[in-house]
């Protein structure tokens, strides 16, 4: 009887052994398969994530923006800012916040001196 049920113990053993390395298997190809989709995603979009930044100035006076631009930097070093030109306007972007929240915050910051600036969603880079 002894034998028997130290048989069967065993039998259980090496079962629940087996059914937890396929389990482990399973998950380890199934993080696999996102770390490569992760990479092609990011291969689509050049590294850039989805996020926000902040649109301080938009005018059809490239001279105009070149002012407010170092004028920006001059106040705030420490936030990137970004020029941009979309027919007939060009335009001045700051930030890069994973969250709105983030953008909202630093919008609190300026607006006493950009007030008619507004957060916008766009592709962010990577390195935040």
């Amino acid at each position: 009887m002894k034998s028997g049920l130290l048989l069967t113990l065993f039998l259980y053993l090496i079962i629940n052994a087996n059914a937890q390395n396929s389990i482990f298997q399973k998950d380890s190809i199934n993080i696999q398969n996102l770390i490569l989709k992760k990479k092609q995603y990011h291969q689509m979009t050049n590294g850039n994530y989805d996020g926000y930044r902040i649109k301080i100035f938009s005018d059809i006076d490239r001279n105009k923006m070149e002012r407010v631009k170092s004028d920006f930097q001059t106040k705030y070093p420490d936030i990137p800012i970004y020029d941009d030109y979309i027919q007939p306007n060009f335009i001045l972007i700051i930030g890069n916040f994973k969250t709105k929240l983030e953008a909202h915050e630093t919008l609190k910051k300026i607006q006493a001196d950009y007030p008619n600036a507004f957060i916008i969603k766009t592709k962010i880079l990577p390195n935040l």
